[in-house]
């Protein structure tokens, strides 16, 4: 009799100690939590990302509710769920900060614009090969190679010749200088090796008029050579720049 009770006590003693143990204060996720409401609110996030950093503030207060009742799991769920709330909000106000020192730097320097400027072209910059052009309000790359080049897709060439001062292809500053080669686009123009896709081109069609006829398997090489941006050799897009492998027969 006596050694089925002290059996029953060993095993609840057991199951309180694993209950215990699944069920520890979130000590180290209250502290996250608290840290990261802390960084949002510095940089921010109450004006910018206002309703995640609410959400944030709000579960972690119901997250130390729990905690003194003792309910550590729900408690630990709504920390989690407090970072990641604080996190979202620290990006959103992020975000919100770098456009808002874009607009205030165009409205700035747009205000400075004398009414009587209309130049873009510096044509005092030229050579036989390029010509500079001075960025305007509202401009993007895709704009720049439609005017320039009549089809908005060539915006890489621009890029590709300015990629040491653009860092983003997505934003451009007004009153940047960019280099705009000068290309006569047609469908038998290469220029460097590099072959700008036109409007009907396939890789047989652009080998066969490499080789002049003589060789049209020649897409294979112009395919491998291309492979990183090319996912089927099928399939190519208007305004691509293919770099084009050397070919003995091309004059």
């Amino acid at each position: 009799m006596n050694k089925k009770y002290y059996t029953k006590i060993i095993v609840l003693l057991l199951l309180i100690f694993f209950i215990s143990s699944c069920s520890e204060k979130p000590d180290t996720e209250l502290r996250n939590a608290e840290n990261k409401i802390n960084e949002a609110k510095l940089i921010g996030a109450e004006k910018y990302a206002t309703v995640k950093f609410i959400s944030a503030q709000t579960c972690f207060n119901s997250a130390k509710t729990l905690i003194n009742n003792k309910k550590y799991n729900d408690a630990k769920i709504k920390l989690i769920e407090s970072i990641s709330l604080s996190k979202s909000a620290i990006s959103e106000t992020q975000q919100a900060i770098e456009l808002e020192k874009v607009q205030t730097t165009v409205n700035v320097v747009y205000d400075s614009i004398p009414i009587n400027e209309t130049s873009m072209i510096d044509e005092t910059i030229t050579d036989e090969d390029t010509v500079i052009y001075i960025v305007q309000i509202g401009d993007n790359l895709s704009k720049i190679a439609e005017d320039f080049y009549g089809n908005p897709l060539m915006w890489k060439i621009i890029y590709e010749a300015n990629k040491e001062k653009i860092n983003n292809p997505n934003l451009i500053n007004f009153n940047m200088e960019l280099i705009i080669p000068k290309m006569e686009i047609n469908a038998k123009n290469i220029k460097n090796n590099k072959y700008v896709v036109q409007d009907g081109d396939c890789l047989w069609s652009i080998a066969n008029e490499i080789t002049k006829g003589a060789n049209p398997s020649f897409w294979k090489n112009i395919y491998e050579t291309n492979i990183n941006q090319i996912a089927d050799s099928d399939l190519i897009y208007v305004g691509q720049i293919l770099n084009i492998p050397e070919y003995h027969n091309i004059h």
